[in-house]
Parts: C-alpha cells; structure tokens; sequence
C-alpha cells in the first residue's frame, strides 16, 4: 500500500547537502510522488466506503496510514488535502481518538 512512497523518498532529501539538488528533491517529492500517492490512497478508501481501508470500522491500517501521514506532515509539512477529503477525514479521525490524541500531546519531542 506504501509502495508508491516511502522513506527512500524521504531521506534522500534529509541526507542531501547540496542545498539546490535537496530543493529540487523536494519540489518532486511535494508536487509529484506525494500527489500520485495521496491519488491513490484516496481512491483506495474510497473504493472501500470513504471510511475506513479495511472493514467497516477503525484498524490497523487506518492508523498506519496515519503514522505515516503524521510522519510526512513532520518533515515536509502538511500537503493541501482539499482534493482528498476522505483521507482528510479520516486523518481528523484518528488524530481524535483519546489514545492518539494523549500520546501526541505527552510524546517526548525527538528529532527524526
């Protein structure tokens, strides 16, 4: 399902000193990979009923979609959602589950 993007997409960009190479990283990473997967990703889910990846109610794979998402969002910045609002939805979700949303708030703060 992350097949379409994963670290090796990532930290080649954290790992760049070139400055121009890592900003021409990063501009396809935003404006091409991430777009193509959140494309398919909300496909997925919707193609699913809009809620959940897998079955009518939360699973694992929503909150592994949601850990990879938060990762993202912490080292690139939160992507424009406006053109997958399922995903969004379900991100909102999920980040408002008690659990999820204590541990966010007492997470020790540690560098990637």
């Amino acid at each position: 399902m992350l097949s379409m993007i994963s670290m090796n997409n990532v930290l080649p960009i954290r790992k760049e000193t070139d400055e121009e190479k890592k900003a021409e990283l990063k501009k396809k990473l935003e404006t091409e990979t991430i777009p193509s997967w959140l494309k398919m990703m909300e496909g997925l889910l919707t193609s699913k009923g809009g809620n959940h990846f897998a079955g009518n109610q939360l699973t694992w794979a929503d909150i592994a979609i949601y850990h990879f998402f938060d990762l993202l969002k912490m080292m690139l910045g939160e992507p424009n959602m406006e053109e997958y609002p399922n995903i969004k939805k379900l991100m909102e979700s999920v980040k408002s589950l008690p659990n999820i949303k204590k541990w966010e708030e007492t997470r020790p703060n540690t560098p990637f």
